[in-house]
């Protein structure tokens, strides 16, 4: 077998098949310095357990298990706490941090000038992406490539964020800001009620222009700092913003700060799925809550908004992935839900299908779903019973 890469697309996917060379029976490559091209040559002999040479798909898939170990293992237990709503079962893993942050399988760009659609998927990857059965795919396919670049938003003045702040805490939430206004409102209510991040630092997950951060601001947190695809540049003092590599270079070397609180609000559903420039994972949502998992304190909180459904779970590819029942606990792996956002209740969660909350979907293809601001706890690995004690909505596991 013969693998030719342009040199566009060395990086990536030549790096983990030049890694794995040893693991092949017979290995030669070069480099053709007029085509601009690296040839890999694989001869097709079966490994001595009679299994073919992984394909440069079944190499990175490899490399993504290797990094994410038992996380990635999404037939783990599950705890649910009603047995009439299984949305917010509880799982644990172990999770092994200095692994996952090493591995730089979230931070690289995919190996692609354009978004993949979902025939561009390895056929390594399809059926997890589809959770072996349990989550089905629709295509619905956006151009959004800021990794490797500049953000959306990629200079976040101070009195631009000053002045979002002042709105919010005059409850204006009309000149700034994505989503709906409730959206907006919510969320600062659950920051200053349920997460409660007053004194804290926090950091955001995903933020294509400082909304949240002036919301994180307004309820009264010590700092932020941000996670983003795209680089930003900031004068805001109490504003720190970081890139994927950036921010796992600081870890590594131990210039990470632990954070009291996690924000993240309609970000998290789009890893792995190459619409923003990142390379194709189909676990790339649940290994980002872990590393946010890893650099939270005891006891911190991880506030989420998602889009979620009662019954399916779905990924549209490379849109997003919306929430049920299936995905949710593993997604949370090692959080313990606290409470829901203001105004929004069980009953409102399960029938969200049936609630005009967001009309979206792809061309042609219209649904409703519910995307609430929704409070967890940072837990052990393993669950212990004190911690599910302190966790009214948890009390049936007990």
């Amino acid at each position: 077998q013969i693998y030719m890469f342009h040199s566009t697309m060395m990086d990536k996917e030549s790096e983990l098949a030049l890694k794995t060379a040893a693991d092949l029976p017979t290995f030669e490559s070069g480099v053709n310095h007029q085509s601009g091209k690296l040839r890999i040559e694989v001869n097709n002999v079966p490994h001595a357990n009679n299994e073919p040479p992984l394909t440069p798909g079944g190499i990175q898939r490899r490399e993504i298990l290797k990094a994410c170990g038992e996380l990635c293992n999404l037939n783990r237990p599950i705890l649910k706490p009603d047995p009439d709503f299984g949305y917010f079962g509880y799982s644990t893993s172990r999770t092994n941090c200095t692994a996952l942050f090493e591995s730089s399988i979230l931070d690289d760009p995919g190996n692609f000038t354009s978004p993949p659609r979902w025939s561009d998927v390895p056929h390594e990857f399809v059926d997890d992406y589809k959770m072996g059965g349990r989550a089905k795919v629709e295509e619905w396919w956006i151009k959004d490539m800021f990794l490797g670049g500049k953000a959306k938003v990629s200079n976040w003045d101070k009195d631009m964020i000053e002045s979002w702040k002042a709105m919010a805490l005059e409850n204006d939430f009309t000149k700034f800001g994505n989503y709906q206004l409730i959206d907006r409102s919510t969320l600062l209510n659950v920051l200053t009620n349920v997460s409660k991040v007053q004194d804290q630092s926090v950091l955001v997950i995903g933020s294509e222009s400082p909304w949240i951060e002036a919301l994180v601001l307004a309820a009264g947190a010590r700092r932020v700092t941000t996670l983003e695809y795209g680089a930003i540049q900031t004068n805001h003092p109490r504003v720190t913003t970081y890139t994927p590599n950036e921010f796992r270079t600081a870890y590594l070397e131990g210039d990470l700060e632990q954070f009291d609180a996690v924000v993240s609000y309609s970000s998290l559903e789009h890893s792995g799925l190459g619409r923003y420039g990142d390379a194709l994972n189909p676990w790339g949502d649940i290994m980002a809550v872990a590393r946010a998992w890893c650099v939270t304190k005891p006891k911190g909180t991880l506030t989420l908004g998602l889009s979620s459904m009662s019954k399916d779970d779905l990924v549209y590819f490379n849109a997003g992935r919306v929430y049920g029942p299936n995905r949710w606990p593993y997604l949370v792996t090692n959080w313990l839900r606290m409470n829901y956002s203001s105004g929004w209740t069980d009953d409102v969660i399960k029938n969200a299908p049936q609630i005009p909350r967001r009309l979206r979907g792809p061309p042609g293809f219209n649904i409703f779903w519910n995307q609430s601001s929704l409070v967890f706890r940072r837990s052990g690995p393993s669950g212990s019973a004190d911690e599910l004690k302190e966790t009214n909505l948890l009390q049936t596991l007990l």
